[in-house]
């Protein structure tokens, strides 16, 4: 088995291992320091790739994702999570560094003296010297491509195999199944989540589907697209495109949400399912998801879990990484890890650069859609739990009918429309906590967004330019949503411009491209 080494931490882990289910099983929780106050962070969900999570130095391979780094050999790896002088600065004063600290007098009239403090104050890895890769790159054809390979994807893909249609599914993680390809739960007829998508990921192999995990759905524009994976490069046409890109959980705005060792329910299933999960557990629970969550942690060996309701919970404690939360009736629990299930989101990066619509409106994101799936985008369709309107069942059910629709066999799409049940739309009953953080690459805190809101600055666009807020490694992937709860707490608004989600690529790389089967 290979053997993973952290300093003087050493521990050998099955063939295939996710890197930072490693490193989180050797207790180094804490990846990498903030950018503007040295703050120790972790990884807190694996729903997508995110730009900030590149933090972690490999020796022989230099700075890797460790969600999508597997250990095939021995394998050392250099963190570094000290704060520089120039965070720790930034930190002391931080009521000078905080929203609209840009804009003032002082840093207008001596800017040269203000440029070399910022970047002074830049936690960026010391190994962070750029390596151009050389890529594998081929190309794919087909009628229908379907962006998501969760049960919303897959539902499309069998009516669409069904009706004779091509297509092809592509996710971002190794296994298909989305947040439940992790999860021994009953799903239909009795049979479990996780068996349920590899029964159908089969079913479609042996019909002739074309697959792609592990590969990161990057770039679309219309008719064509570009799909990442570790060291190969797809370049993709298509007639049409189903994004089925699924929903995640959001950080909940309390004192110390940063903390590693906070993180979201479906991380934790992956966590689990690795064995990397132990000690006690606090289960934030405010969603659906979180009853299915539970029943599955539950049977982990070597972990406890405490379930409590957003109103009950004041703070979580600890210092460099999770360590307990405090309660509302003044209790205090000890902890190791906090696990957030909140009201789910849809993933609606890539929708939305296709041009498809979205507002916020009673703390959900919604897509402007038809009931079919269809948009005002031409060839453009959404399924599933990436609509902001269904979860779980209804997703597979609204999938199934999208495949349909798409395939222009209305009679069935119509009896798996009927099936549906849109999800509940019930505010979320947590308050945003000053003190705690929005905007995880840029330190931008709630009391920052409040700042926007008395200087002026309300609507999200203004907003993000004021504070800083969405303009991180991760260009928002990760707090466009608790941003937009801050500023949109009444009425309707809309989420700023999305950022493409991709991994630089070498010019001349799709050049001379090699047809795929």
């Amino acid at each position: 088995m290979p053997k993973l080494i952290v300093g003087k931490k050493r521990a050998e882990f099955p063939y295939l291992t996710p890197l930072d289910v490693a490193l989180y099983s050797l207790g180094e929780r804490a990846l990498y320091s903030s950018v503007k106050f040295g703050r120790a962070r972790g990884i807190m969900d694996d729903s997508m790739r995110y730009g900030h999570n590149k933090r972690v130095y490999v020796e022989g391979r230099g700075l890797v994702d460790p969600t999508c780094f597997l250990l095939e050999k021995d394998t050392s790896v250099k963190l570094e999570k000290g704060a520089t002088i120039g965070s720790q600065i930034a930190k002391r004063f931080s009521e000078h560094f905080g929203a609209g600290f840009q804009n003032s007098f002082l840093l207008r009239i001596a800017w040269k003296l203000a440029q070399n403090l910022v970047a002074s104050s830049a936690n960026l890895p010391l190994a962070s010297t750029f390596s151009s890769k050389n890529f594998r790159v081929s190309s794919i054809s087909t009628k229908v491509l379907i962006v998501g390979g969760g049960l919303a994807g897959l539902g499309a893909a069998l009516s669409l195999n069904e009706c004779g249609v091509d297509c092809v599914v592509v996710d971002a993680h190794n296994d298909f199944g989305g947040r439940t390809r992790y999860a021994t739960y009953p799903f239909l007829n009795g049979v479990t989540y996780s068996d349920f998508i590899k029964e159908t990921v089969k079913n479609l192999t042996i019909r002739g589907v074309r697959t792609l995990s592990g590969v990161f759905c990057g770039v679309y524009e219309e008719g064509a697209g570009v799909i990442l994976g570790h060291d190969v490069v797809y370049k993709c046409s298509f007639e049409k495109i189903i994004f089925a890109t699924g929903s995640r959980s959001v950080v909940p705005l309390l004192t110390g949400n940063d903390l590693p060792g906070v993180i979201s329910c479906d991380y934790a299933l992956t966590l689990a399912h690795h064995d990397a999960l132990k000690g006690k557990a606090l289960l934030y629970s405010e969603d659906p998801w979180a009853d299915v969550v539970e029943q599955i942690l539950a049977r982990k060996e070597g972990l406890e879990i405490t379930k409590v309701h957003p109103t009950e919970v004041k703070a979580i404690l600890g210092k460099n990484e999770v360590q307990g939360v405090l309660l509302n009736n003044g209790k205090r629990l000890r902890v190791n890890h906090f696990i957030y299930c909140t009201k789910r989101q849809p993933s609606f990066e890539l929708p939305s650069q296709a041009g498809v619509e979205y507002s916020y409106q009673r703390g959900i994101l919604m897509a402007n859609i038809f009931d079919d799936g269809s948009t005002r985008v031409k060839n453009v369709w959404i399924a599933g739990s990436a609509t902001g309107l269904f979860e779980l069942e209804s997703s597979f059910y609204h999938g199934r009918a999208v495949g349909y629709a798409l395939a222009e066999n209305k009679e069935e799409a119509k009896k798996f429309l009927e099936k549906l049940k849109k999800r509940n739309l019930v505010v979320t009953q947590q308050k945003a906590q000053e003190e705690a953080f929005v905007c995880f690459c840029e330190d931008i805190r709630v009391s920052d967004l409040f700042k926007a809101l008395k200087t002026g600055f309300s609507t999200p666009e203004k907003a993000k330019r004021f504070t800083g807020w969405g303009t991180g490694a991760c260009q928002g992937k990760l707090c466009v949503y608790n941003g937009l709860f801050v500023l949109c707490r009444e009425g309707k608004c809309f989420p700023y411009t999305q950022r493409l989600p991709v991994e630089p690529l070498p010019f001349g790389a799709l050049i001379g491209v090699d047809e795929v089967e």
